[in-house]
């Protein structure tokens, strides 16, 4: 089924099959990036920090508070490895490399 629309989208826009499924896969790996910087974003905001590193530096100046803050500090931390990656597949698509 899936096949069989992919060649209908490439036939109505006048795109190859590749072309479809490339486009695709670059519009899947967009809403995942969002999706990645808008939670980060909201665990930076959440502690008055802009990036990862200010997040680390935070949680080191505050230990008495480190309990609370660590699963922010670590969920951070799997976003930003998140969107690094996401961009690194998205540069690779777009033939950045």
């Amino acid at each position: 089924m899936t096949e069989t629309i992919i060649k209908e989208v490439a036939t109505k826009f006048l795109l190859s099959e590749e072309e479809v499924v490339t486009e695709g896969l670059k519009a899947f790996l967009h809403r995942q990036l969002q999706t990645y910087e808008s939670e980060r974003q909201h665990i930076f905001a959440k502690h008055g920090v802009h990036n990862f590193d200010d997040l680390d530096a935070y949680v080191a100046a505050h230990p008495n508070q480190e309990t609370n803050l660590l699963p922010d500090l670590q969920r951070a931390d799997y976003l930003t490895k998140q969107v690094n990656d996401v961009r690194k597949l998205l540069a690779e698509l777009n033939g950045d490399d």
